[in-house]
């Protein structure tokens, strides 16, 4: 059975600071570090290491794929525009619905294990790019992980809360249309989900 890597939160303020001047933002850096402590402590009731365990051994399972490494760094960040998050660094914005703040978590956990599995997502990916000629390569890259990801959360958190935030997550400017792609056709996919996505 292969090594599950370990996750760790770490706040820099003078990451958070760069990032947020980047995108145009004002910060403050006492207010930052208030907020971290105080989401941090909403976070920890959430996301426990037995649901981290979960959620990085159930991306392990539907893909039939292993982790890399043995740590992943997780970087909270106060406010990065438009956007919830991002992988490489693993970035995620702090935001209020602690729940939806797991929900990023996994979706750039998936994301980070795609990249440690290139050679294992090819067939997939050159399998959907046929099957959906007129998507683009982020929609059909989303595909995938937005499938994994409703698996892991659903048998997380529960099928409930996953689509009581589904309808939030069809209207995201960058993936949205994945979202309402995956809702078609989830029914159809089985245990190993990058096997299904093939069977297509």
């Amino acid at each position: 059975m292969s090594q599950l890597p370990q996750i760790e939160f770490v706040y820099s303020a003078l990451y958070d600071q760069v990032l947020s001047n980047l995108l145009g933002g004002d910060f403050d850096r006492k207010k930052a570090l208030q907020a971290y402590a105080s989401f941090f402590k909403r976070l920890v009731k959430h996301w426990t290491r037995e649901k981290e365990k979960s959620a990085l051994t159930r991306i392990k399972e539907c893909t039939g794929l292993s982790w890399k490494g043995k740590e992943i760094k997780i970087y909270p960040v106060t406010d990065i525009s438009q956007l919830n998050g991002f992988s490489h660094p693993l970035t995620i914005c702090m935001n209020k619905n602690t729940t939806l703040f797991c929900l990023f978590i996994i979706h750039e956990l998936i994301h980070v294990f795609h990249g440690q599995n290139r050679d294992g997502f090819k067939t997939v990916l050159s399998h959907l790019k046929k099957k959906y000629k007129k998507e683009n390569e982020n929609t059909i890259k989303h595909i995938i992980t937005n499938a994994i990801e409703r698996r892991v959360f659903s048998e997380i958190y529960g099928e409930k809360f996953y689509l009581k935030y589904l309808k939030t997550l069809k209207r995201f400017r960058r993936n949205g249309r994945a979202y309402i792609l995956v809702d078609e056709i989830y029914l159809k996919l089985q245990k190993n989900i990058l096997k299904s996505l093939r069977a297509l």
